[in-house]
């Protein structure tokens, strides 16, 4: 989970006179202050210039080594470099400095944390959003847009927690009960966040209670995957190419706006999307998974595992010519690209090796 809540670039110190008796004269005022130098900075991360980014971040620190907004820049900038222990010296130097202030910083610790401490981590950042949340509610003043980022910030702090008590600490004895915990407090701060949904549904099966994963996950669903308007918008096209003339034109101008509008559409991320039609089949819904599975390979069509579970999904259903046809189209790609998972290819060959007798039983019978 990447929070990066809005940040303020620190103010430079103000710069007082040597001493009158001694010179009489100012003391030399940086030429750029850390504040412009860290804006700069950030354009360059923005744009994927790490070395100028670095330089600049660097001047930054060398007016005000202790500004936390300019460490956790270069912490971030280090990240991109892959730079990962220097990233987490400088968060801890900003966490230190301020440990009331700016959340972001315990979530990226988090992030570059393991275990209890990367809980601690996260808690401390979701701490700081609540307490920020709290006084955002009670200023009048305070638009409700901003009120509503920090929540979703919030909401989404709360799932990476609940993503640690599933991953890592899984074998603590309250796992189960923190999931949840934290996953309902994802929901309370934004009741339409579909990976709090999502990870309930992860959590109940765990607990082996499939029909509140499936309450769970088909309503996450809801909220993001729409095939029939998908379908709806395909025939209106039909439709429109039947048309000529001006009124042709027009109709085109129409469905261009309905495909930017479709495009502007907000997906949850692919590999959560991926996750979403793993956990379908998991629930044997299986429909729904293929859906999803047709949507991705719409947006990227060369993505292995998506072909494979594609495959697996309609062998589950009894469709053997479908899931020959996606299984085959995995194998090959998997050669093609490369891919190291290996224990993805061998259930694609044993897949693919009980697909082949039900054809020839399915010719044999039709033959007779």
């Amino acid at each position: 989970v990447n929070i990066m809540p809005g940040r303020k670039s620190g103010k430079s110190p103000k710069i007082g006179l040597k001493d009158a008796s001694k010179s009489g004269a100012r003391t030399k005022t940086p030429k750029v202050s850390a504040e412009r130098l860290i804006e700069k900075a950030e354009q360059l991360l923005e744009q994927y210039q790490l070395d100028l980014a670095l330089k600049f971040i660097d001047k930054a620190l060398v007016i005000e080594p202790n500004n936390c907004v300019a460490l956790e820049t270069k912490a971030l900038i280090c990240l991109e470099q892959n730079a990962g222990d220097e990233a987490r010296t400088l968060l801890l130097t900003a966490a230190e400095l301020e440990p009331s202030e700016g959340p972001s910083k315990f979530m990226y610790l988090g992030q570059l944390s393991e275990g209890k401490e990367a809980a601690s981590f996260i808690r401390k950042g979701i701490e700081i959003m609540t307490a920020t949340i709290s006084e955002m509610r009670s200023d009048p003043s305070c638009p409700p847009e901003e009120v509503h980022s920090c929540a979703a910030d919030a909401s989404a702090a709360y799932c990476a927690l609940a993503e640690v008590y599933l991953t890592e600490l899984c074998d603590e004895d309250t796992a189960q009960d923190m999931c949840l915990a934290a996953a309902k407090s994802a929901l309370e701060l934004d009741p339409e966040n579909v990976q709090a949904m999502q990870t309930l549904a992860t959590t109940y099966i765990s607990m082996q209670e499939p029909d509140n994963a499936r309450t769970w996950l088909t309503k996450s669903l809801s909220l993001w995957h729409h095939p029939d308007q998908a379908d709806d918008n395909a025939a209106n096209e039909d439709e429109d190419d039947q048309d000529d003339g001006d009124e042709e034109q027009d109709d085109a101008d129409d469905g261009e706006m309905a495909v930017d509008e479709a495009d502007e559409r907000e997906l949850p991320p692919f590999e959560f999307r991926v996750n979403t039609a793993k956990l379908l089949i998991e629930l044997e819904l299986l429909q729904d998974a293929i859906s999803v599975l047709e949507e991705l390979l719409s947006q990227d069509d060369e993505v292995v595992v998506v072909w494979y579970l594609l495959g697996w999904a309609h062998h589950l259903s009894g469709d053997a010519e479908a899931a020959t046809e996606a299984l085959t189209k995995a194998r090959d790609l998997y050669i093609k690209v490369e891919c190291d998972q290996q224990d993805i290819f061998e259930h694609i060959q044993e897949l693919l090796s009980t697909a082949a007798p039900q054809e020839d039983d399915a010719a044999k019978a039709m033959e007779d």
